[in-house]
């Protein structure tokens, strides 16, 4: 289904690319055609059934995480709250995966929430030296937060799960994981308040220009699909700029 939905932005930001590319600037160059496409009802469609429905796909994960993770917290002894919880981690990881590509636009850019939420992976060194007490958490680490640092703490402070149980039987570390979701929660919250705010202008910045909407979300795209995707999740880890090396420790999650 994932693939389904990756695909089909593929395809989207495709044409966008196409139909955002001019002639080749020359006095020679052909003569362009009328400009007659309807770049608001393009945008508006990205908006109202690809933005913001996952937007709220998204919200409702981390609905869900919370509350497991509340009742992790109040019996972090329990196996059977802990799968809860890393159940609802994986469910909320995967909805990331509809919004990571829209989240490098306008205030996401700015506050560099994709960065916040999802650089992987994250620093164990700091993340073991905050449960020795040895350092506090520090949203300024965007290596430190977000969905690899959760990640570490349901899945690899621990050799096992009685390992790990112990590991998160600790004051110190319910309030590190309690903290990294707060983070995620409040990021989310600004960047979908954000996109909320865009019904309207989103939509009617129907430009061809370099800061239009539709040329900014189309590279936006680009940059997602190149780094974020193909690079990031797929070509380092695999070892397709290091032949011969491939890094497993790398992989997202």
């Amino acid at each position: 289904m994932k693939n389904k939905f990756l695909l089909h932005y593929f395809s989207v930001f495709l044409a966008l690319f196409l139909i955002s590319c001019g002639g080749d600037g020359s006095d020679n160059a052909p003569m362009q055609p009328e400009d007659n496409f309807d770049r608001t009802a393009m945008l508006s469609n990205i908006y109202d059934n690809m933005i913001i429905p996952s937007f709220d796909d998204f919200d409702s994960k981390l609905i869900v995480l919370e509350s497991d993770l509340e009742n992790f917290t109040s019996d972090p002894n329990s196996q059977e709250l802990l799968n809860a919880l890393r159940s609802s981690w994986e469910e909320a990881y995967i909805s990331w995966q509809s919004i990571e590509v829209f989240s490098h636009f306008g205030l996401g850019e700015e506050s560099l929430y994709a960065f916040k939420m999802n650089t992987f992976p994250t620093d164990v060194v700091r993340a073991t030296n905050i449960l020795n007490g040895i350092a506090s958490f520090n949203p300024i680490f965007d290596d430190n937060q977000g969905f690899p640092a959760f990640d570490y703490m349901l899945f690899g402070v621990g050799g096992n799960d009685n390992e790990i149980i112990a590991v998160l039987n600790n004051p110190v570390a319910l309030s590190f994981l309690n903290n990294i979701f707060l983070e995620m929660k409040n990021n989310t919250l600004e960047i979908k308040s954000f996109w909320e705010d865009q019904q309207n202008s989103f939509p009617n910045d129907n430009g061809n220009t370099a800061t239009s909407n539709t040329n900014l979300i189309t590279n936006d795209f680009i940059y997602y699909y190149e780094k974020g995707l193909r690079t990031n999740k797929f070509g380092i880890p695999c070892g397709h700029f290091s032949p011969g090396t491939t890094y497993p420790e790398k992989v997202e999650a």
